[in-house]
């Protein structure tokens, strides 16, 4: 069973809820049998809500999987991209299952698990395109949204001289790769997907990973017993296949591999 609250930063939505004055380590989540985590529910397909108003995917079931291997009940607090640290600062949460980056940044505030999700920025291309880094990219028409984090990493790996075209959008890009006005773009693993998919003439496929951002479960720095303890979760599920199934449930490929600590993040 688990609860779902909404985080809408009315009074009333928390009148219910105790903030104590230190956050909960695990000595507390196990007492009151309950965890506490924050989760979105905008970021399909690791958080959506289904057509019973209910948050489902990727991150929702690692949350579950997390109160499961720790013997507790789960309550779900539904956050928003910008505060998921502070709901953690605040001691609103137990913990952030909420596809939160792992940054040195971020780390200054809040600890993190080791990762237990990387988002992955890929080339795609048709099979004809022989390259394999972005040091063979230099003979072929690069496209490119222009504004996203895509743009400089591509600017800035590819050798001098690239043909690189900006577009306003990434479906102008993607027009742009089925429609054989570029040779190839760079997109999240995700989205490359559905432009293979979408797209079969094209005969496209991944040809490297350019760039790769792990996201890990955020936890108060007054929680070290219970980020330990999730470490030992996440590690669990690796090595039982419950983690990489759920991955491949959700984003229907195999789990990439993960570093085994946080401090191995790049």
């Amino acid at each position: 069973m688990f609860k779902i609250i909404a985080a809408l930063g009315l009074a009333a939505v928390f009148a219910g809820l105790a903030t104590p004055t230190f956050a909960a380590d695990l000595n507390e989540i196990l007492a009151r049998k309950k965890i506490i985590v924050g989760v979105q529910n905008d970021v399909p397909p690791y958080s959506a809500i289904d057509d019973n108003n209910e948050p489902v995917g990727y991150d929702i079931d690692v949350a579950r999987l997390l109160a499961e291997r720790l013997g507790v009940d789960l309550e779900l607090v539904v956050l928003t991209g910008a505060n998921r640290v502070p709901y953690l600062l605040s001691n609103r949460v137990d913990a952030v299952v909420a596809t939160i980056g792992i940054t040195p940044e971020r780390r200054k505030a809040i600890d993190f698990t080791r990762p237990y999700l990387v988002f992955q920025t890929v080339m795609l291309a048709p099979e004809s395109v022989k390259i394999s880094s972005a040091d063979d990219i230099g003979a072929y028409r690069v496209g490119v949204t222009r504004g996203t984090m895509m743009d400089p990493l591509v600017t800035n790996a590819a050798p001098a001289g690239t043909n690189i075209m900006r577009f306003d959008d990434d479906a102008t890009s993607a027009v742009a790769l089925a429609t054989d006005q570029v040779d190839m773009v760079p997109t999240g693993e995700l989205i490359a997907r559905a432009i293979i998919e979408q797209n079969p003439d094209r005969h496209l496929e991944i040809k490297f990973v350019m760039a790769s951002t792990y996201a890990g479960i955020g936890v108060s720095k007054d929680s070290p017993a219970l980020r330990d303890r999730l470490n030992e979760v996440i590690a669990e599920t690796l090595a039982d296949g419950a983690l990489p199934s759920l991955y491949e449930t959700w984003l229907g490929g195999a789990l990439p591999d993960l570093p085994a600590s946080v401090d191995e993040v790049p």
